[in-house]
């Protein structure tokens, strides 16, 4: 996989490591990171100035945790948008094992004005 690629979800993942406190590492918040993956691989445009809902323990008191993850969840997406080859979507596609296909379609991305 592209080296930058990498980096940035390596960021993503020590952060979710970093606040499993606060649920960061739990499936959801996993689920969603995946979905702005799907995103970056499938094109499909997105608001980076969006928040997203994470699915933290306490949203209210995860409030800077959330926008630390969303900043590099926007990050990552940005990186996979201005460097993916086709040999990276084929990993990305892997590593996003919890999504299924119909999960690749924008209606399916969560943010914090649609919940």
């Amino acid at each position: 996989m592209n080296k930058l690629i990498e980096s940035e979800i390596q960021k993503f993942e020590a952060l979710q490591k970093n606040y499993e406190d606060f649920g960061a590492d739990d499936s959801e918040a996993d689920y969603v990171f995946q979905l702005v993956i799907a995103r970056a691989i499938s094109n499909t445009p997105v608001d980076i100035d969006e928040a997203i809902e994470w699915e933290l323990y306490d949203e209210e008191k995860c409030d800077a945790v959330a926008k630390e993850l969303t900043t590099q969840a926007w990050r990552v997406y940005k990186t996979i948008q201005s460097n993916a080859q086709a040999s990276d979507i084929i990993e990305l596609q892997k590593y996003c094992w919890r999504l299924d296909v119909r999960e690749l379609s924008p209606r399916d991305f969560r943010s914090k004005n649609e919940v």
